[in-house]
């Protein structure tokens, strides 16, 4: 979980020991992490079974469970450990993943002076999966927010703004002046700021894409999936 540049992970065991009179979930509170990833496996004759769970710790709720089933000896760990590792990836982490929708469900209704940074990408994610009217005024204005009152704003910021400029440009929501010209300003300072920021390299490909610049496409696209 580490690849995501949104999650800051840290082993339990590793941080603070394993004393044995203490629960994990003890050791967790001790952490103040909000999320817990644990996982178990049982071997049973010829068969393993490897269970997996993703609670939020300040709710005390499963936000999501799995178990997978293989026959052991004849399993491969390393493809066992590859295989576990992407379920988890597909569900957990990442822009649509269960942490993110957890958090971006906790938003609703708070007021735009009290959304940091954070809490910004998390709305531009869902503007993302479903492109709205309603919902690129709100998340322009928050970003827009964001960038104007906070200092020292991460580089996501000006990224993600700079991709709802060019949203503008493509449906005319709101038909922003020269909004090509000030997205390209704006995902320039993010790359200037995170040379490896996925967000801003997929932001440019995007705008690429626009203005047919074949080449500017093919480097950007690169750098995403690099």
């Amino acid at each position: 979980l580490s690849k995501f540049q949104d999650l800051e992970v840290l082993n339990i065991y590793a941080t603070l020991g394993a004393p044995e009179q203490e629960s994990v979930y003890d050791l967790s509170k001790k952490l103040q992490n909000r999320f817990l990833l644990e996982g178990s496996y049982c071997i049973i004759k010829e068969e393993m079974r490897v269970s997996v769970r993703l609670s939020d710790m300040e709710k005390l709720s499963i936000l999501w469970a799995d178990t997978l089933d293989f026959k052991y000896p004849s399993v491969n760990l390393f493809q066992l450990e590859d295989l576990i590792l992407k379920n988890i990836l597909s569900f957990v982490g990442g822009d649509f993943g269960k942490i993110s929708q957890c958090l971006l469900n906790e938003l609703a209704g708070r007021e735009m002076t009290s959304l940091g940074p954070y809490d910004a990408i998390l709305r531009y994610y869902d503007y993302t999966i479903k492109c709205s009217f309603t919902k690129h005024q709100k998340v322009k204005s928050i970003l827009e927010h964001c960038l104007n009152q906070i200092n020292g704003s991460p580089p996501t910021i000006y990224a993600a703004l700079g991709d709802v400029y060019i949203s503008d440009y493509k449906f005319g929501f709101d038909q922003i002046p020269n909004a090509l010209e000030k997205a390209e300003n704006l995902i320039h300072q993010a790359l200037e700021m995170d040379s490896s920021l996925q967000m801003g390299h997929l932001a440019m490909a995007n705008l690429c894409s626009i203005q047919h610049d074949e080449a500017g496409l093919k480097y950007h696209v690169e750098q995403v999936l690099a």
